[in-house]
């Protein structure tokens, strides 16, 4: 058993028609019965919403290009536990209409409602949702929805009771921060454990990556700076090897567990898409590494970083990048085709031969470890 929530997105046929057969019950059993808000469901609407031509458009909408309509289910020790169908206008102002969320009726009173909607709502405010829309017809779902920070923002144009949830500018940055990594730290590695064992993005050859990083970091032994260094599985290393450690990281909770694992080394709770904190003004570095963290970073904020490393880099140092990464254009479309259910847009993976475009001036060597994943080096 584990507490490891998969949201995952519907595509075959037989998954598809496993959602209608769950939303059809969801409709019969806990909307239609306990209608008692806003306009009464009539009887068209009940022949409507079970219609063909009813899955014929939304069925459509699935297909739609811009905007897309998302079914997706929600799976617990592979066993789905409910689903959602929503869609997040990313063309106009970010509303994301949730038209369905439901919970199978024996996982209801756990906790998981309130867990995954936080996972979801994560999810597609790094898509780009700046607020949640969704109708309710009883006081159950209201209480839940209020529950989830959601507020009665009047009626639709059919009469439905509409509630709206907005995320402050000052949420959305949180959330898009060291929040969601706070939360992560506690199951940080069992989750790259199971991603790793099954050659499965975006951990494909994790411990090859953080080995093939090590052994060029040994050949460089002295002062390290580590950006991103997480829970410290690699920094640990490097730690008891003797290297002096600096390391930077935006989330407090992965300093604070790796700071009693390497209790002389100096951490710093810094947000490296800024660059370097001053703390680090005048430290001279043999190696500089990140492994899985350069990715939140766009390629001209990675090529800013990089040349404000190399002002603190000796000139025999090296830059390791270990990360979700590819030899060229072509790799990461293949791999995002294949792992199109938990791939991830908003971030910016390492793409070699177009970094080394970008630094004509620099040495950069690449070495492919699996589909998904390699080491980046980079030499004065």
């Amino acid at each position: 058993m584990t507490d490891k929530i998969i949201i995952k997105k519907i595509k075959s046929e037989e998954e598809l028609a496993e959602f209608w057969k769950m939303r059809d019950q969801y409709m019969l059993q806990d909307i239609i019965p306990n209608d008692e808000l806003g306009e009464p469901i009539t009887k068209e609407d009940e022949e409507w919403f079970f219609s063909d031509e009813y899955r014929s458009d939304m069925n459509k909408l699935f297909q739609r290009k811009q905007d897309t309509v998302f079914p997706l289910f929600f799976i617990k020790d592979d066993i789905i536990i409910g689903f959602v169908s929503y869609c997040t206008y990313l063309s106009e102002d970010g509303e994301c209409f949730i038209i369905d969320f439901c919970i199978l009726p024996e996982y209801r009173n756990k906790g998981l409602g309130t867990k995954i909607f936080y996972e979801f709502s994560k999810r597609e405010i790094r898509r780009g949702a700046r607020y949640f829309v969704l109708n309710i017809s009883n006081n159950r779902n209201k209480n839940f929805w209020k529950k989830q920070g959601f507020q009665i923002d009047g009626q639709d144009e059919y009469g439905s009771i509409l509630m709206r949830k907005n995320i402050s500018e000052s949420q959305y940055a949180e959330l898009l921060s060291s929040t969601g990594f706070d939360l992560w730290s506690e199951n940080y590695d069992k989750d790259v454990e199971i991603s790793d064992k099954n050659n499965q993005y975006p951990f494909a050859s994790y411990e090859e990556v953080l080995n093939t990083v090590y052994n060029k970091v040994c050949k460089h032994k002295g002062v390290v700076l580590d950006i991103g260094f997480g829970t410290g599985v690699l920094t640990k290393r490097l730690y008891d090897d003797g290297n002096k450690i600096y390391g930077i990281d935006f989330s407090e909770k992965m300093v604070e567990i790796s700071q009693k694992k390497m209790p002389e080394a100096k951490l710093i709770q810094f947000d490296f898409k800024k660059g370097l904190p001053k703390e680090l003004d005048g430290v001279i570095f043999d190696s500089v590494i990140s492994t899985y963290a350069i990715h939140h970073l766009t390629d001209s904020q990675k090529i800013s970083l990089i040349h404000m490393i190399l002002r603190n880099l000796k000139d025999s140092g090296i830059i390791v990048f270990g990360d979700v990464s590819f030899v060229n254009k072509s790799e990461i479309l293949i791999a995002k085709e294949k792992d199109s259910d938990l791939w991830d847009d908003t971030e910016h993976y390492l793409i070699a031969d177009q970094m080394a475009k970008l630094l004509p001036d620099l040495k950069v060597n690449f070495k492919k470890l699996s589909y998904c994943s390699g080491v980046l080096t980079i030499n004065k």
